[in-house]
């Protein structure tokens, strides 16, 4: 079983509700509210379960996702926070990072937010065409961001901006403005997406009706991007990731580092001890197990084979600018990359999907657009 190095634990909070559901969303959420305090009661009650299981751990990262956390009334944010705070035992120095729709924010709740601890917000921007966010779905324009973005300002130092390229009728033209209005609001870091057609969402059922653009425009916005952001002083750390210089998400690298996590509520996976495991996406049956102390149903829990830990391993840090230490890797798992693929590895260096230095290699942002082809020709044979 695989023990960690260190006594310290990232924990992750699903709130289930919106006000409504985005056209290309199949997070798992519902747009009634009818539940929410027995939701909130049932979540406290496994943050207890939980809390005592692993009353040793220090806390250091916490992420509050959805769903749209900041839905959620000022009165539920400051029982939910405090509750929170109550029962785990939180690192001086934690990340704490609440999830905001811009048209779901206000002053009451930012000042709930600071009170509890939240140092940290991401907002669902996604684009700075009001038009663009019509066909999304979501509930706010460009305006509504923009006053949200500047009342945040006065009580976060520390504020990431989620975008989105590949939208139905968007040009490169228009990412670009969005690009230009997102930096020039200078936030602390940003997030950006393509967008994915998930099976049983609105967008999936509209089928061609959708005008996307080309893979090769899309595959232009994000290379324009990724060029865009360094020059505006963005390191890119991840895929989808930006920041700049000691704005770095701690908990996102948690996901990527493997290092350790709980999540709580239906639809959160944790990781710890070698296994992952992921609550059931069922609301009610999350209330009623909590309701009478039992843990809540899990839709899956698997203790990762010594397979599962390299091959992890060699995704998650290839998902990563920094890249996969081939020296680590043989040391940790016995596998020799550098000589098992030493002819795949020259090939895509020499197309410019990857870099090698040393030990190391890692993606360019051309290798990106194909990485999951890539890793999948440099995994092990079973």
């Amino acid at each position: 079983m695989m023990k960690t190095d260190s006594l310290s634990l990232g924990l992750y909070v699903h709130i289930p509700f919106c006000l409504k559901k985005c056209a290309y969303c199949d997070f798992f959420s519902q747009t009634d509210y009818s539940l929410a305090d027995k939701y909130l009661s049932a979540l406290l009650t496994e943050g207890s379960m939980v809390s005592e299981q692993y009353r040793e751990r220090l806390i250091d990262t916490v992420y509050i996702g959805g769903g749209t956390p900041s839905s959620l009334s000022a009165l539920q944010l400051a029982s939910l926070l405090g509750g929170l705070r109550e029962r785990f035992h939180f690192a001086p120095e934690i990340e704490f990072t609440l999830e905001a729709n811009p048209a779901t924010l206000d002053e009451e709740k930012l000042c709930v937010l600071r009170e509890n601890g939240v140092n940290r917000l991401s907002i669902g921007l996604q684009s700075a065409s009001n038009t663009e966010l019509c066909t999304l779905s979501r509930i706010h324009t460009y305006e509504d961001f923009e006053k949200t973005y500047t009342l945040a300002r006065r009580y976060m130092d520390n504020i990431s901006l989620d975008l989105m390229f590949g939208l139905p009728d968007q040009t490169e033209e228009s990412f670009r403005v969005t690009l230009n209005r997102a930096v020039s609001l200078k936030p602390n870091h940003i997030s950006m997406y393509a967008l994915k057609i998930e099976e049983g969402t609105p967008f999936h059922r509209m089928g061609e009706k959708l005008m996307l653009p080309s893979e090769d425009e899309v595959a232009n916005m994000y290379l324009y991007a990724c060029a865009f952001l360094e020059k505006a002083g963005f390191q890119q750390y991840e895929i989808s990731n930006f920041a700049r210089q000691g704005c770095l998400s701690r908990h996102n690298l948690r996901y990527w580092k493997r290092e350790e996590y709980i999540g709580l509520g239906p639809a959160a996976h944790s990781f710890i001890e070698g296994r992952r495991y992921a609550n059931k996406k069922d609301l009610a049956a999350y209330i009623q197990a909590l309701s009478h102390q039992e843990k809540p149903p899990r839709s899956e829990e698997i203790t990762l084979s010594f397979q599962d830990e390299m091959e992890e391993e060699i995704m998650l840090k290839l998902r990563m600018t920094a890249g996969l230490d081939m020296a680590y890797l043989k040391e940790k798992f016995g596998y020799a990359i550098e000589k098992s693929a030493a002819r795949k590895i020259r090939e895509y260096v020499k197309h410019g999907f990857l870099t090698q230095k040393e030990n190391i290699i890692a993606f360019t942002p051309r290798g990106f657009l194909v990485s999951n082809t890539v890793i999948a020709d440099l995994l092990p044979d079973e």
